[in-house]
């Protein structure tokens, strides 16, 4: 499905869609991590793809993707929960986030990537609780 125009969002969002086609698609996994290791989307696509083959998972899971860029050698963060659920939020960590690394952060059903201190995605999705954070 191709989306007519970019999303708005808060002030850490900036709108990012590198599928070749413009589709506002279930690509997160491909898009995040283009956009993360400076890829384009096929490019990443294909290397994923192969890497997914290789080791018999899907590279959209969150298990298989994880081998992937520990493979890479990216490093994941420890992620101390708080009780304040507010705290958790993708837009919290993006706020406290150091903008000269990248980041790769895992919420319950979605995969975005932090860049330059600004969320790249097709929507913003600063509301999200994060699950896991790996660090470039």
């Amino acid at each position: 499905m191709k989306q007519s125009k970019p999303i708005s969002g808060g002030p850490y969002f900036r709108y990012f869609n590198n599928n070749p086609f413009g589709y506002y698609t279930t690509d997160c996994v491909v898009r995040s991590m283009s956009c993360f290791f400076d890829k384009g989307w096929a490019e990443m696509y294909s290397e994923l793809s192969l890497w997914g083959i290789g080791h018999g998972l899907m590279f959209n899971w969150p298990q298989c993707y994880g081998k992937y860029l520990e493979g890479k050698g990216v490093k994941r963060l420890p992620f101390k929960k708080s009780k304040n659920r507010s705290l958790n939020t993708v837009g919290a960590f993006v706020k406290g986030a150091d903008k000269s690394k990248r980041y790769l952060i895992q919420t319950s059903r979605h995969l975005t990537v932090i860049v330059d201190g600004l969320i790249r995605d097709i929507g913003d999705c600063s509301h999200l609780v994060v699950q896991r954070v790996w660090e470039m």
